[in-house]
């Protein structure tokens, strides 16, 4: 797709760049760029995404302050994990640790085991497969 210019690399180099942004990137499109081109510009701005919400221990769809919810971890943390092993080879030492205890407190907020307890429902497998 890169290689031929492909009106869906377009779109996705557009979202990825932040021209025009999309709704509810938090740095998944840049993700996808950086894992198709190798080209840190847009690993850099995938952790300018993602970096927010890793600081404020939320989830990307939650609200500093507010209680995330069951439909946050289902969503969000497996999208949250694919991030983190394509970014991987871009990302320092100190947003590796970042991010993986940013996805261990993600993993705990499934099993119910912080301070947040929403009643995971550890038999119904959207809320636990990621």
């Amino acid at each position: 797709m890169v290689s031929e210019n492909n009106i869906w690399w377009q779109r996705l180099q557009g979202w990825a760049s932040g021209t025009p942004s999309k709704y509810g990137d938090v740095g998944d499109f840049p993700t996808m760029a950086y894992q198709m081109t190798g080209d840190p510009k847009y690993a850099q701005r995938a952790w300018s995404l993602i970096q927010p919400w890793i600081a404020a221990n939320v989830l990307p769809d939650g609200v500093v302050g507010q209680t995330p919810s069951r439909n946050e971890t289902r969503q969000d943390f497996e999208t949250c994990v694919w991030m983190y092993d394509w970014l991987y080879p871009a990302l320092t030492p100190t947003q590796r640790t970042q991010f993986i205890g940013w996805l261990n407190w993600m993993a705990d907020l499934v099993l119910d085991k912080t301070s947040i307890a929403f009643g995971t429902r550890t038999d119904y497998s959207d809320e636990t497969t990621g």
